[in-house]
């Protein structure tokens, strides 16, 4: 038997109540008290107190104070799908780097939340997770490419870079259960996928004494790979088409654009080829 802290419902009066009886007598008014709704009152209160606090600290900026109120919110209701979401929030805050790139436990967190909500809710909780979920994943992606171009002729970091935008690909496409008719979402992950088929160019200059070479790095993919996000990019474009057709035919004409231009250069590269053998001859 243990006993639990409660106010009598007539009288206010502080009580400690056995949780194992279903009714007691208050000691300052006679009246029969229901224990289990007291406790249940007692609870209640506590909780509106915490997701408060939690609440509050979110809003200052306070992200680890706002993980412990709604931890500790869970642990008097865990099926409270607002507290699910808050500690989602709040962990995508103070996550290390790692645990953004797989975020299994974010994820479980918003999973909950979506769950444990109901009726007219549980759409408008889908529609927001969605959008958490790729505004911490483009967040993501930024810092990603940040660490690309800082060392853009390293052959293992551009490893690593794949490897990170794969990551978040996957999370995005969490992101679409929740929501599969956004457009933004596809795009994003278009986007991602095209550029890294397009691989990257970087000058890289070497110095051998008093020599200075300079010279274009072109980092690829394997064959899989590109086999891979061609697939992916066959998938996604498909989807695209039916929903942004304008965004596809932008997509189009920009690859016209850069294909145009690529044999304008090829062109040129011959005509002053031709023209530097000429000159030999005259």
């Amino acid at each position: 038997m243990k006993f639990v802290a409660a106010k009598c419902p007539s009288c206010g009066g502080d009580l400690q109540v056995p949780d194992d009886k279903d009714f007691v007598e208050c000691e300052y008014c006679g009246a029969d008290v229901k224990v289990r709704d007291v406790i249940k009152i007692k609870v209640e209160n506590n909780l509106s107190e915490l997701m408060d606090l939690a609440g509050y600290s979110s809003n200052a900026g306070n992200y680890r104070e706002a993980y412990l109120y709604y931890s500790k919110a869970l642990e008097l209701d865990a099926d409270n799908s607002a507290a699910w979401f808050g500690k989602a929030n709040a962990l995508t805050q103070i996550a290390e780097f790692n645990q953004l790139l797989e975020p299994v436990e974010i994820l479980s967190y918003y999973k909950n939340a979506y769950e444990k909500s109901a009726g007219d809710g549980k759409a408008k909780m889908a529609f927001t997770i969605a959008n958490n979920i790729t505004g911490f994943a483009a967040k993501l992606y930024q810092g990603v490419q940040s660490q690309k171009d800082k060392y853009p002729e390293n052959d293992i970091e551009w490893k690593n870079y794949l490897e990170r935008c794969g990551k978040i690909i996957l999370t995005i496409e969490k992101a679409i259960e929740y929501n599969p008719e956004a457009p933004e979402y596809y795009k994003t992950i278009f986007q991602i996928v095209n550029a890294n088929l397009e691989g990257i160019s970087c000058k890289i200059t070497r110095v051998y004494g008093r020599r200075r070479s300079t010279f274009i790095k072109k980092n690829n993919i394997t064959p899989e790979y590109k086999k891979y996000l061609e697939t992916k990019l066959d998938y996604y474009g498909r989807i695209l088409m039916a929903k942004d057709p304008l965004f596809m035919q932008g997509v189009e004409n920009e690859r016209k654009a850069k294909k145009q231009s690529e044999e304008s250069k090829k062109l040129l590269t011959i005509c002053i080829a031709a023209s530097v053998i000429a000159s030999c001859f005259l």
